[in-house]
């Protein structure tokens, strides 16, 4: 029986706890942020939603903002690297006419050596058959020379009267052929 009129206090104290809500102050305060918290949620949530689509417009305009800037930027590194091609082209192409040219000259410039040396090649050869051709008139005038003035001596010395004239005049008709016979030219 302890045990019951101990339950039996606790039931009492409870029932007087709960006896009346509506006189209680805890639940006056519960109602009013209740009512505080409904009241104001509307208003506060059409704020914090109006706060938190314009942050969100708000990044999504940087985000297309972005996009818009990458597409840009996309564009313009195709663009420079199209103008990156073109000009390594033509480089390219610059530095094989350059090679073209400088062969073409190189090639110029041997023939045009190689004409120069064969023109002066022939121009010494033929100073020099000149000068063959002058030393070997010259050794002969020089023998006929000799050849004459010997005769001259023999035939004086040697030859007077009728045999010498006609020894001379022989040797003077035979003069021609043999004159032709050692300048063939």
């Amino acid at each position: 029986m302890i045990v019951s009129a101990a339950m039996a206090a606790e039931q009492a104290v409870h029932a007087a706890a709960h006896e009346s809500i509506w006189q209680d102050p805890t639940f006056w305060v519960g109602l009013a942020f209740c009512l505080t918290i409904a009241f104001l949620a509307k208003p506060l949530g059409k704020f914090l939603g109006d706060a938190l689509q314009a942050r969100s417009d708000a990044i999504a305009a940087k985000l297309e903002e972005a996009k818009k800037l990458r597409e840009e930027a996309h564009a313009l590194l195709l663009e420079y690297q199209q103008k990156q091609q073109e000009a390594q082209k033509e480089a390219d192409a610059l530095l094989q006419k350059t090679k073209d040219n400088a062969e073409k000259m190189r090639s110029e410039a041997c023939n045009a050596f190689e004409k120069e040396l064969e023109k002066r090649e022939n121009l010494a050869m033929a100073r020099l058959e000149n000068a063959k051709n002058q030393a070997m008139e010259e050794v002969r005038n020089l023998a006929i020379d000799i050849a004459l003035k010997t005769t001259e001596k023999i035939l004086i010395n040697e030859l007077d009267g009728e045999q010498g004239k006609k020894f001379i005049l022989d040797q003077i008709d035979a003069l021609p052929d043999l004159l032709s016979k050692q300048n063939p030219s």
